[in-house]
């Protein structure tokens, strides 16, 4: 059966963070199932519990998973057939990966698949004990969790059930996967039940509703002086902020206006998005960075999670502009993911700097603003150090 991207369907099983974070096409349907692995989530379990590469391969698995979620990734989603198995023994042989060999008489098979390389000997093929890995830990002496009619959520907790059932050796295991559901329940913001599919005229309706000027009573002011004009019930719907300033009596709840320090293209966006929950039109990153910092001072937090996972999709793309223009960009994303404290839109910053040569240089050089240069510091000259180092030990 020829499934579409297969390609990152074997990236997500295998942990590949950068593969896919950088090169997942737009298109590409987060909440759909795989007739192997399951959901996306799903595929990326049993590299995030066995995690050979230890706790900085973890930390990596943690941030891809955390990337999956702000992409629509669903961790309840359930999977009602997905043939692929996670974490422990396979099933005994005959079967899919298996092949027997006969070494003058003496019978024994040999397992390599997607749970790793094991073997037994023919006589004790139902016996989990002659199971054992080549290198590394000690063989996990528990059958592997098939990943039929579960969610990633239930995969992982079946599978602890398994591992604190059966040895406290695999306690560490246990811990990771207790680590593992923490990071699920970070989604709440990202993911939650609001990445919903809306009727366009539910859309039409409350884009209808914007346009509707004889009944706004709140003009909102852009950096220019120039007015986009709203509606108190619903921007106090909307947010804290507005409740509070709209009700006060201090100048903004005395004459109705509220001032910002944006373009009336971003503050028209961010309008749109309060009302609709979708873009009134395409607008560029510069637009989308404004419309983040109003969307934070204004206490728009769903819409801050909203845009944040909107340049985390789009700021891979400036790899095609003019020098000047990525500074730019990654300069104002940087700053406002460090001042905003978001982590999703710090990291990609980070793997476009230490990826691109040219941002790399001149993030050496100083040419960002002062709050990028500082968060980068230490991250561009580790990478730098650490290439050295491998120039140094190929010359010897």
């Amino acid at each position: 059966m020829r499934v579409d991207h297969e390609w990152l369907w074997q990236a997500l099983r295998l942990g590949q963070h950068d593969l896919v974070t950088s090169l997942a096409p737009r298109e590409f349907d987060w909440k759909s199932c795989h007739p192997l692995y399951g959901t996306p989530l799903m595929a990326t379990v049993h590299n995030a519990v066995l995690c050979h590469g230890g706790k900085q391969e973890e930390e990596r698995m943690h941030e891809l998973i955390r990337w999956l979620m702000a992409m629509g990734a669903d961790p309840r989603s359930v999977a009602n057939r997905a043939e692929a198995m996670s974490v422990g023994l396979p099933p005994s042989p005959p079967g899919p990966g298996w092949k027997v060999y006969d070494d003058n008489g003496h019978i024994w098979w040999q397992y390599d698949g997607m749970l790793g390389l094991f073997w037994c000997e023919d006589s004790k093929k139902t016996d989990s004990d002659s199971y054992s890995c080549p290198g590394g830990d000690p063989c996990m002496k528990v059958m592997a969790e098939e990943h039929t009619g579960h969610s990633a959520i239930s995969l992982v907790l079946a599978i602890k059930r398994k591992l604190d059932l059966w040895n406290p050796m695999y306690r560490k295991y246990s811990e990771r996967i207790d680590k593992l559901a923490s990071v699920f329940t970070t989604s709440s913001l990202t993911l939650s039940d609001n990445l919903m599919l809306i009727n366009r005229h539910i859309v039409q309706t409350w884009s209808n509703a914007l346009g509707n000027l004889s009944s706004a009573d709140v003009e909102l002011q852009a950096a220019d002086s120039s007015s986009v004009w709203a509606h108190s019930l619903v921007l106090c719907s909307a947010s804290e902020f507005f409740k509070a300033a709209l009700s006060s009596p201090m100048r903004e709840g005395q004459t109705q206006k509220i001032p910002s320090n944006v373009s009336e293209e971003a503050l028209r966006h961010l309008v749109s998005l309060i009302y609709t929950g979708c873009p009134d039109k395409e607008h560029p990153m510069s637009i989308h960075l404004e419309a983040l910092d109003l969307a934070h001072r204004w206490q728009l937090d769903h819409l801050v999670d909203a845009l944040e996972t909107k340049l985390v999709k789009e700021l891979p793309d400036i790899t095609r502009l003019e020098l000047k223009d990525q500074l730019q960009l990654i300069d104002g994303a940087l700053e406002q993911a460090v001042l905003k404290r978001l982590p999703r839109l710090r990291s990609t910053c980070h793997r476009l700097v230490t990826q691109e040569q040219r941002l790399k240089d001149a993030a050496l050089r100083g040419e960002l603003g002062t709050v990028a240069c500082k968060d980068l510091a230490g991250v561009v000259r580790e990478v730098a150090g650490t290439k050295r180092k491998k120039s140094t030990l190929e010359l010897t």
